[in-house]
C-alpha cells in the first residue's frame, strides 16, 4: 500500500481455497508495502479473525477494529507483571495504524528469524506471528565469517568505510588499508558492546550475554522484574522452532 491516502484506503476481498476451506484474503488497493495486510492475511489463513461473507471490501478503519478486537479478546500470555502486559498491548494498538505505511526492519545475518528488536516486530509477536527473512549467507562463503554476527545496518556501515579506504582511479589522496578499516570497525563494535554492558543489565545464555532493558525500581526501593525488551525477546525466543507458513506465519500454519 502506498503511503498516500492510507487512512481512507479500501482493501478488496478475494476468496480462495486453503486447506479444504474457503478463506477470504485482503488485496492491496495499490502496489507498495503493507505489513498490516500481511498480518491480517496470516490471521485469516489461521482462522483467528473472520470477515463476513457478504462483504466485498474492508476499509482501514474496519480492519484495525477487527485486529484490535482479536488482540483484546484473545491476549497473549505474559510471563512478567500483568500491568506490563497491558502496557504492551496498548502500544500495539497504537502502532497498528502505522503499519499501513510500511515497516523498517534491520535483519541480522545470524538466522532467518533474527532481527533488531523493535516495537513494530513486537506487534507480530503479540499476535503469535513469526517473521522470516532470506538474507542468509552460505556458511561456505568467504563473507560468512565476516558478517555472520552483524546486522544489515552494521554491514552497510562497514561497506562504506571499506569503500572509503579503497584506492580510486585518478585519485592522489592517500587511502588506508582495508584490513585496517576492518580492524577499526571490529574495535568500534567491541567498544559499543562494552558501553552497552556498562549501562545495560544482561543475562547469560549458552555463553552469550543477552541484554535486557534496565530493571524498574518501585517506591519501596525494590527492583521489579520484567521490561518491554526482555518480554518481547522472550516471546520471540519461545515462538521460534514451530510452525511454518506463507510470507508471515505462526504456529499451526501449513
Amino acid at each position: 500500500m502506498a503511503a498516500s491516502g492510507v487512512d481512507d484506503a479500501i482493501f478488496p476481498i478475494k476468496r480462495i481455497k486453503f486447506l479444504g476451506r474457503e478463506v477470504p484474503i485482503l488485496l492491496q488497493n495499490v502496489n507498495g508495502p503493507c505489513p498490516l495486510l500481511a498480518m491480517a492475511n496470516a490471521l485469516l489463513l489461521k482462522n483467528e479473525i473472520q470477515i463476513r461473507p457478504s462483504l466485498s471490501f474492508l476499509t482501514v478503519e474496519e480492519l484495525l477494529s477487527i485486529l484490535t478486537v482479536r488482540l483484546t479478546d484473545n491476549p497473549p500470555k505474559f510471563t512478567g507483571e500483568q500491568a506490563l502486559g497491558e502496557h504492551l498491548m496498548q502500544d500495539v494498538i497504537e502502532i497498528l495504524p502505522k503499519l499501513t505505511r510500511g515497516m523498517d526492519l534491520n535483519v541480522k545475518f545470524s538466522g532467518p528469524e533474527d532481527f533488531e528488536y523493535t516495537s513494530e516486530i513486537n506487534c507480530f509477536d503479540m499476535f503469535g506471528l513469526r517473521i522470516f527473512h532470506g538474507w542468509i549467507v552460505d556458511a561456505d562463503d568467504t563473507a560468512h565469517a565476516c558478517i555472520r554476527q552483524m546486522s544489515y545496518n552494521k554491514a552497510v556501515e562497514m561497506a562504506i568505510r571499506l569503500d572509503a579506504a579503497s584506492p580510486h582511479p585518478h585519485s592522489s589522496t592517500p587511502t588506508r588499508d582495508g584490513e585496517e578499516v576492518r580492524r577499526e570497525a571490529s574495535g568500534k563494535e567491541e567498544d559499543e558492546k562494552k558501553e552497552e554492558a556498562e549501562v545495560t543489565p544482561f543475562w547469560v545464555e549458552n555463553g552469550e550475554e543477552i541484554p535486557v532493558a534496565p530493571v524498574y525500581v518501585g517506591e519501596d526501593g525494590k527492583g521489579k522484574e520484567g521490561s518491554k525488551l526482555k518480554e518481547g525477546e522472550e516471546r520471540r525466543e519461545r515462538g521460534k522452532g514451530g510452525g511454518g507458513g506463507v510470507g508471515v506465519c505462526g504456529d499451526g500454519c501449513a
